[in-house]
């Protein structure tokens, strides 16, 4: 099986090593590639995090771990109505 990635932009700042520790205070901003429209991004403000998808080209195996609680989202988190209200039901048991 082949799975074919396409990225839909570039990490542009924060760092340029890789590093597994020490994000505090790394701001980094994603430039959409132009070929998707903006419209795609349309109501991405009302958010105040961002969960960014990425590929390990430069990580080894070693890099590779669980996703623990503490390295989640800092600070409050903000979102519209419209996820609550859609995934009322997403846990129910059927």
């Amino acid at each position: 099986m082949t799975l074919r990635i396409e990225a839909v932009g570039t990490v542009v700042g924060g760092r340029t090593e890789v590093a597994h520790d020490y994000w505090g205070g790394i701001e980094s901003i994603i430039r959409l590639d132009p070929t998707f429209p903006s419209e795609v991004v349309k109501g991405l403000d009302e958010f105040s995090h961002l969960l960014v998808t990425w590929h390990f080209s430069q990580s080894s195996p070693d890099d590779v771990g669980p996703c623990f609680q503490a390295m989640g989202p800092q600070g409050a988190i903000q979102e519209p109505s419209w996820p609550t209200e859609m995934l009322t039901d997403y846990w129910a048991v059927r």
